[in-house]
């Protein structure tokens, strides 16, 4: 829903840069393009990434952690979420609804189709110039259709039928049909959008002013040419699908074939195009840090000291014990299981006067957790699962779509709940080839694990389940073009309230 959304926001700058400064200028055919960029561009923008490597200092060894896998955003789990809540039902509802949507307007789009083809089909044909001429008894205003042109029998002399026939042929050249076909697929994946529906106006009226000069610069009297026009804005049905030659309001049409030509200093107004494209394309970059300096971990030599992050000033807990910066400097990252960083008030009230500069938790590996650690890094090597693959995998339907999944499917066990234990849990898996989940397991935890061994025990088992529940949901990562095997960390805190 989340890419529908960008899409629909896109469309809609778009238009008001169009209204603004292009709409009202005589630029028919750049204006053309400008619309059909808008509309491939919506479409395109939420798929755009654009990453960039910068050089970072390295970050302190004492706060470097061991875990090498692509971590996901954090799922919170309150004790009261029951698995589902009005706003997921309100989600289900809403995409319900827009492939609802879809499947409407794609049936309407077809009988647009349909009822073109009968017209062409089951109608004489005339071929003149590599085009076929249609002559029908229906109350049709006249129409192009890709190679076809439609116009009523009987209803013009020869000089009007000529002129009509040349402003269609015009249609035809300049392959508007497709501008008009590549329209309506925008328009079955943003039907629920009120801009798309504004384009297509603006994109027939170009059409249409594309071959109304067409028509006077072929020596048409332009008194004539708007005797015409209003003949034609009276009594006939249009095609849903085709060019119609009355399509557009008469006075705006006049008012294009009367106004001068745009100026050459008018181009400027595509500066706010540029400025705009150019904004959401900066929207998509992403910068990737790199650290300048590898830290050598050499046990016993202290690591130097980050005027911002080691301070002497800060209070650091390891394992629930204070500790000094002898201590901190020999830690070793492998034996880190999380970091915490509290600041202001909240480090103040839960260690007063020593917290007003800022309080870092560590929580330390236990032996087991070292332990599996040290066996899943040699099975990753052996299996060739991939930390950083050129294409990452993702969940379908982007990230969004993964938080409101687990979200909606998470639950807090009771045994937990009714024994006062929470915390957060790292879950390791990897994503298969194929889309499948496999090798879930815990990565480290800050439950007290020696108490309550039952309930913990609980919050582990219902964080693997939730992750196991979206196997074959996954795009699986790539590398070389070839689909690998890919590895994430998924943060799941359950809390108390």
């Amino acid at each position: 829903m989340l890419i529908l959304l960008e899409t629909a926001l896109v469309l809609a700058l778009y238009y008001f840069v169009y209204v603004f400064f292009l709409r009202n200028e005589k630029n028919f055919v750049l204006n053309r393009f400008y619309l059909l960029f808008a509309l491939l561009f919506s479409v395109i923008y939420p798929f755009i990434r654009i990453k960039f490597t910068i050089e970072m200092e390295a970050i302190p060894q004492f706060l470097q952690t061991n875990i090498a896998a692509m971590m996901l955003p954090e799922i919170i789990v309150s004790a009261n979420n029951t698995g589902s809540s009005l706003n997921i039902s309100f989600f289900d509802i809403l995409r319900n609804t827009y492939f609802i949507g879809v499947v409407i307007f794609t049936i309407l789009f077809f009988v647009k189709i349909f009822n073109v083809c009968r017209i062409i089909i089951f109608a004489k044909k005339e071929r003149q110039d590599g085009i076929y001429i249609i002559k029908t008894k229906q109350n049709y205003a006249p129409f192009s259709f890709f190679n076809f042109v439609v116009i009523p029998e009987n209803q013009y002399d020869k000089n009007e039928e000529a002129t009509i026939i040349f402003h269609e042929k015009k249609h035809i050249a300049q392959l508007h049909s497709l501008d008009l076909i590549f329209y309506e697929i925008i328009k079955i994946l943003q039907w629920f959008n009120p801009f798309i529906w504004l384009y297509n106006r603006e994109l027939r009226s170009i059409h249409e002013y594309i071959a109304d000069e067409a028509v006077i610069a072929n020596g048409t009297a332009t008194n004539d040419y708007f005797s015409l026009l209003m003949f034609n804005q009276i009594g006939c049905s249009t095609s849903k699908i085709g060019n119609n030659f009355n399509i557009i309001l008469i006075k705006k049409r006049i008012f294009m074939l009367t106004n001068s030509k745009s100026k050459k200093v008018r181009m400027l107004r595509l500066i706010p195009v540029m400025l705009v494209t150019a904004a959401l394309l900066m929207s998509q970059v992403s910068l990737a840090q790199k650290p300048k300096n590898v830290l050598q971990k050499v046990e016993n030599q202290p690591v130097a000291q980050d005027d911002t992050v080691s301070r002497q000033d800060v209070l650091y807990i390891v394992d629930g014990k204070e500790v000094d910066m002898y201590f901190i400097n020999r830690l070793k990252p492998d034996d880190i299981s999380s970091t915490t960083v509290l600041k202001n008030e909240t480090a103040v009230e839960l260690y007063g006067e020593k917290g007003k500069n800022g309080v870092i938790l560590i929580t330390l590996k236990t032996p087991e957790e070292k332990k599996k650690a040290a066996e899943h890094e040699a099975e990753r090597l052996k299996q060739d699962i991939f930390v950083k693959p050129e294409v990452e995998a993702q969940f379908k339907g982007g990230q969004s779509e993964l938080m409101e999944f687990l979200t909606k499917n998470v639950k807090y066990p009771k045994i937990a709940q009714e024994n006062g234990v929470d915390g957060k849990i790292n879950i390791r898996f990897v994503i298969e080839k194929d889309g499948s989940v496999s090798n879930i397991e815990w990565l480290s935890t800050n439950l007290e694990r020696n108490k309550k061994k039952e309930a913990v025990k609980a919050l582990e088992e219902e964080a693997m389940r939730v992750v196991k529940l979206t196997s074959g949901k996954w795009i699986a990562g790539k590398n070389n073009g070839k689909p690998v095997r890919c590895e994430f960390v998924l943060p799941i805190a359950f809390v108390l309230k």
